[in-house]
């Protein structure tokens, strides 16, 4: 007998005993995992008219698993339906209400808006009132810093606010929320807040750059430290936060004009389209949103021109003229000077 093929036959003998070892071996709780896997497959019944005279026990021959793209189409439609929804978009997509229901919480959210537009603009207020009274005041009696450039118009933004809201309280005393009409109150403030926003939000890239400056000399940066713990003190008083700092007391202003199109375009989703309101509203709205688009666009022009004027300034310095060249214009120069350097150490000789 050839030892070859006995050493083979030894070989494959060892390799099965492996095999069954390894299985004799193998976890029982990965058995069972694998045997739960496999009971937990979701299928269903095939459709086939062979099977439709199988009575008792059904056939597993004639199950089908569930299919994955079945699967994913499921899934979607499970996310689909657990997905939130905003109050409104509930309130609306909802079949079972009936209108009035649907009108009835429209007026509340509307209620709870013009609540939350109201005491925001008295916060508003409130805020300006004492940052004038004890910082912009006191800095301008010690003379320390330029006032009028770091606060630019701030007093005359209080004003507008002041005047804005007595006309919502004026507007929001109408007992009956049926007669209530606060778009009207925003399209004939639109002028003023047009006006006193635009001088700000222009300058106030300025006041910052100022307030940096001011704030690396350490007497004045004392002057500002002191006025502020005095505003915190306050706010600790009421109740507030007073997370406060000279740069958050300069970007309220214009935190305050970009809020005005959220809420009133809030308010005017919340508004139902038969009520008096909902019209002015619209039109508030528009005209908030264009109150912001003339600001940045007076910003963006400004931009334009601070910028050709430091080019025009630039112009007769030695850095101004280093940016006007092109690498090829400085190239041109540099080989022009290589060759005059050549002729006069007689490297090259001169051309006639």
């Amino acid at each position: 007998m050839d030892p070859n093929k006995e050493a083979n036959n030894g070989s494959e003998k060892e390799k099965e005993k492996e095999k069954v070892i390894k299985r004799r071996i193998r976890p029982n709780f990965l058995r069972y995992m694998h045997l739960e896997r496999r009971k937990t497959d979701t299928i269903v019944v095939a459709n086939d008219d062979t099977t439709a005279d199988i009575k008792g026990d059904i056939n597993l021959g004639t199950l089908v698993r569930r299919s994955q793209s079945d699967k994913t189409e499921y899934s979607a439609k499970l996310k689909e339906k657990m997905a939130p929804l905003s109050p409104l978009s509930s309130i609306l997509a909802s079949p079972a209400l009936d209108p009035a229901e649907v009108r009835l919480r429209k007026m509340s959210r509307r209620s709870k808006v013009i609540q939350e537009l109201v005491q925001t603009e008295r916060d508003f207020l409130t805020d300006l009132e004492l940052c004038i009274r004890e910082v912009v005041k006191p800095l301008r009696d010690r003379q320390v810093v330029d006032v009028d450039r770091l606060f630019t118009n701030m007093e005359t933004v209080c004003e507008v606010s002041a005047a804005l809201l007595h006309r919502l309280q004026e507007a929001t005393a109408e007992r009956d929320p049926e007669a209530l009409v606060i778009g009207e109150v925003f399209i004939q403030a639109k002028a003023a807040l047009e006006d006193v926003y635009k001088i700000y939000c222009y300058h106030h890239d300025d006041a910052n750059s100022l307030l940096k400056s001011y704030e690396k000399e350490e007497g004045i940066k004392q002057h500002f430290i002191t006025c502020v713990l005095s505003l915190k003190q306050i706010y600790d008083q009421e109740g507030k936060p007073n997370l406060l700092d000279m740069g958050s007391l300069l970007i309220k202003p214009v935190q305050r004009v970009m809020k005005y199109p959220l809420l009133l375009g809030e308010l005017w989703q919340a508004t139902p389209s038969d009520h008096p309101d909902n019209g002015p509203l619209q039109e508030a709205l528009t005209a908030a949103k264009i109150i912001n688009v003339n600001i940045n666009e007076f910003k963006r022009r400004k931009d334009i021109v601070m910028k050709y004027k430091r080019t025009e300034e630039d112009g007769g310095t030695l850095m101004g003229k280093l940016n006007k060249f092109s690498i090829h214009s400085i190239r041109k120069k540099s080989d022009r000077l290589t060759g005059y350097l050549k002729i006069l150490t007689g490297v090259e000789p001169q051309s006639e």
